[in-house]
């Protein structure tokens, strides 16, 4: 079996889930008194908040999003389609060490809802929502903070594959709606695929018709399988017409649009070819011929708090890694309005 190098983080997160367990169950046998096990985690089904094997060795993670919760002056929202959070896991949590953020918007998670990690998370101090899937789809909303009002899928729209999660969480400016997208891939253009992708979009704009009414600050993050425009293709020429850039397709991103949202990434002077997607063949993150299709879009009353957004192309580079990165859009609520 091949091995890979483990940062400390994940060294240290192994012994709590993995090692610590283990040498507790070997001294339950070998003592004949018994052993006080320490608050353990719970899970519920969607999410829950917990402590980890701490009855003899201590297992505070490296770094907690504590701060997070106390200073509420700013807000960052990430998404990421990690393409198997199983294989990815160590990646994710290393990630969020890393770079705290008050919601991580996750896709393709490949899991059932009974083997979503929750204790990884909960271990460094996070919570989680998530719509599980096995092989396929799967979303999932990461934060330090209690989430309400849970919404998973399309109300209305009938349909096995789990493709969204809506949490609420609160700011300064009031409570704002999250939303994890995995929006459909198509597979080729004029396929059913192609043909169920734009039917779910055009009821994903009816719910957040909806949705935009009741909750005026709103922000969906996700993988949206569209590049909206050639800028956002490394080859536009070669793609033309393709799935992920055709006509229709990108009619119905801009119809989301057209609701009053706003793509926060193009608030922004970038860079040219910058991308969130890359194939994993023919070398193509190393020539960057990738897209951008990965996007997070802000309601009208959220726009004038946005100060940033970028792409985090590092963990494209990881070893096994996904062939999506991070996208993270800052709130900053001192802005005066």
């Amino acid at each position: 079996m091949a091995m890979f190098p483990l940062s400390p983080c994940s060294l240290r997160r192994y012994a709590c889930l993995v090692a610590i367990p283990a040498l507790r169950y070997a001294r339950a046998i070998v003592q004949p008194y018994p052993v006080y096990a320490g608050p353990t985690a719970t899970t519920t089904a969607g999410g829950q908040t917990g402590h980890l094997y701490n009855d003899f060795i201590s297992c505070t993670p490296c770094v907690r999003p504590s701060n997070l919760q106390n200073k509420m002056d700013h807000m960052k929202l990430a998404t990421w389609n990690v393409n198997s959070l199983r294989v990815r896991l160590p990646q994710v949590l290393d990630w969020l060490q890393a770079n705290p953020v008050h919601a991580l918007c996750l896709q393709e998670l490949k899991l059932a809802d009974d083997k979503f990690p929750l204790e990884a998370f909960t271990e460094i101090g996070y919570q989680a929502q998530w719509a599980g899937q096995k092989t396929y789809n799967g979303v999932a909303i990461i934060g330090p903070a209690e989430s309400t009002n849970v919404q998973r899928n399309i109300p209305g729209f009938d349909d096995p594959q789990q493709r969204i999660v809506a949490v609420t969480v609160e700011s300064p400016i009031g409570d704002i709606r999250v939303i994890s997208a995995y929006c459909p891939n198509g597979q080729s253009v004029g396929s059913d695929k192609y043909e169920y992708k734009l039917a779910w979009y055009a009821a994903l704009q009816n719910w957040l018709a909806d949705e935009l009414k009741e909750n005026p600050r709103l922000a969906i993050l996700g993988d949206y399988n569209v590049a909206p425009t050639d800028e956002d293709v490394h080859d536009p020429a070669k793609w033309e017409g393709d799935i992920l850039v055709s006509p229709a397709e990108r009619e119905a991103l801009s119809s989301l649009l057209g609701l009053g949202l706003t793509d926060a990434f193009r608030m922004f002077p970038q860079e040219e070819k910058s991308f969130t997607w890359w194939d994993y063949r023919r070398f193509a993150y190393r020539r960057n011929a990738g897209l951008r299709i990965d996007h997070i879009l802000l309601s009208d009353a959220l726009v004038p708090y946005c100060t940033s957004c970028v792409i985090d192309k590092q963990p494209r580079g990881n070893e096994q890694p996904s062939d999506h990165t991070p996208v993270v859009a800052t709130l900053d609520f001192t802005q005066k309005i």
